[in-house]
């Protein structure tokens, strides 16, 4: 990883699914090299993709590149116990589909809706992912 002398860089790429997350990181890799370190990802299969890309680089995800996601408990948990994540987000999606539910009865009620709606989540590192 990068020592004293970091450079920020950011872009921000959409993917959909695996293959095309794999083609936008071999592009980011054939544009920064080795100063790619860290992919964020906004489901698994797009981190599996960074991942075969990180591989195909002569890399090795989880020690030369971070890899952070989001997504589904199950997936992202093994992924992490593999290392193929350092971290990730896991969505408690019955508390978004409650929180929907919840507003959409206060909106049909005309009650005033806060603007700032808070979700649960847990972080999986590699510490408390076998707990």
């Amino acid at each position: 990883m990068a020592g004293k002398n970091v450079v920020q860089l950011e872009e921000a790429y959409c993917s959909a699914d695996a293959a095309e997350a794999k083609e936008l990181c071999r592009q980011a890799f054939s544009k920064y090299g080795r100063d790619l370190e860290l992919i964020l990802c906004n489901s698994e299969s797009v981190a599996l993709g960074a991942a075969n890309a990180v591989r195909d680089s002569g890399r090795v995800p989880g020690r030369d590149v971070i890899i952070f996601a989001v997504g589904k408990e199950t997936q992202l948990k093994e992924m992490v116990r593999t290392g193929v994540l350092m971290a990730a987000a896991v969505e408690d999606t019955n508390a978004i589909f409650g929180r929907i539910v919840r507003l959409v009865d206060e909106l049909t009620k005309d009650k005033t809706v806060e603007q700032k709606q808070y979700i649960s989540y847990k972080i999986w590192t590699i510490d408390n992912v076998n707990s």
